[in-house]
């Protein structure tokens, strides 16, 4: 790279310019190796007007280690083009950071150009990563990859649907997509709520209505703090020891769900627009919201059965409820993460006591079936380190 490297006021960028100038046009010109001033070499974009001026040039932030050696550079960049828009630029290995598409999106583009030189057989992750930048920060991306026989091709052009709804969007931003994101950043998303008992975290898992966040609405209403209303993200420490990460600070409740705790609707806003869904968005106070991670102390699978019961799940029962209940688990196949998903579910579950929660399906009995899962998770005595050894649990009650 360095003997390939030039300063910006050098013949092959004066020869690039002569390009744009003789189209008349806009030009990407893909990447050069920039010489710097103290002779670092960068990775750079550069844009040009049609009237050959250099109008912007930026320096790759996230060079592919340990492949690439060039110098990061320390700055975002975005240039006006009149009457068009506001592009943003970033090259090859920054679309796999999502800070930088939203960073330019902050920074007003409206389109974000992002040019690739993928010689290896991972380009069609990068086309799920360019629809996804778009999807999560409403912006147009352009992801052109050089063409065979040295790159792989496949380049892509990512709008938005026309006259999509944005709460719509917005749902979909906030879950499917931020489910993939999950999965590529090798996250163990549960489809659960998570609630804060005690310095604890402690989720309960289960399908779209199984009262999820019909639960985290009566524990928010007690005091305590919701660390996620849906989708629980579990990670874990440097120790191992698994933790469950706060999400979004909202509950989304059926208006049946609503009424029962005795608010309405009015003045909350959909979760979803269609005729079907009367599913409402009901913000949490922010100190009602964890900030940070908590221990995760136990799992709970809901079901539903005649009368109340807790059942403690083992070995392969615990590892097949954490499987059937991964958030977007469908992902998975294509993430290329079943691998580590498995090894993340087994070392939960090892670590973790699981329990099926069984409760009626009666309203009138939310109240006392509750209470009895606060009393079980009180009376939770230890808690397994992930080597297996036991910890005395902290009752602060």
């Amino acid at each position: 790279m360095r003997a390939a490297a030039e300063p910006l006021d050098s013949k092959l960028v004066i020869e690039l310019g002569e390009i744009a100038r003789e189209v008349d046009a806009w030009l990407v010109a893909g990447s050069v190796c920039e010489l710097g001033p103290n002779g670092e070499v960068f990775n750079t974009a550069l844009v040009f007007a049609p009237d050959g001026s250099l109008a912007g040039s930026y320096r790759k932030i996230f060079p592919w280690r340990p492949f690439e050696w060039s110098t990061p550079g320390d700055r975002f960049v975005t240039v006006d083009i009149p009457q068009v828009g506001r592009l943003g630029l970033s090259i090859c290995y920054d679309a796999w950071f999502p800070e930088v598409s939203r960073q330019l999106a902050w920074m007003g583009a409206d389109v974000i150009v992002n040019v690739v030189k993928t010689t290896t057989p991972d380009r069609p992750q990068e086309l799920v990563l360019a629809r996804a930048n778009s999807i999560a920060n409403q912006v147009f991306t352009v992801s052109v990859n050089t063409a065979g026989p040295v790159g792989r091709g496949c380049s892509i052009l990512v709008d938005s649907e026309p006259n999509a709804s944005e709460r719509n969007v917005r749902l979909f931003l906030l879950g499917s997509a931020f489910g993939a994101l999950l999965h590529q950043r090798g996250m163990l998303p549960l489809h659960a709520n998570a609630i804060e008992i005690d310095g604890r975290a402690v989720a309960f898992m289960g399908p779209s209505g199984a009262g999820k966040s019909t639960l985290a609405a009566w524990f928010h209403d007690r005091g305590y703090k919701v660390l996620a209303d849906d989708v629980c993200v579990v990670g874990f420490d440097d120790d191992g020891v698994p933790q469950a990460y706060p999400g979004l600070p909202r509950l989304r409740l059926w208006v049946e769900a609503l009424e029962l705790m005795g608010r309405d609707s009015e003045g909350l806003n959909r979760s979803y627009l269609s005729d079907e869904h009367e599913k409402f968005d009901l913000p949490i106070d922010v100190d009602s919201a964890a900030r940070s991670q908590v221990p995760l102390a136990a799992i709970y699978l809901l079901d539903r059965g005649d009368e109340f019961s807790i059942v403690p799940l083992r070995g392969v029962q615990a590892a097949d409820a954490v499987f059937a209940n991964t958030y977007r688990g469908e992902y998975l196949a294509k993430t290329s993460g079943q691998k580590q998903h498995w090894e993340s579910a087994v070392r939960l579950v090892r670590g973790t006591p699981v329990f099926c929660a069984i409760r009626e399906w009666d309203p009138t009995a939310l109240e006392e079936q509750c209470s009895r899962l606060v009393r079980h998770v009180r009376d939770l005595p230890t808690f397994c380190e992930p080597d297996g050894s036991s910890v005395e649990a902290v009752n602060q009650s």
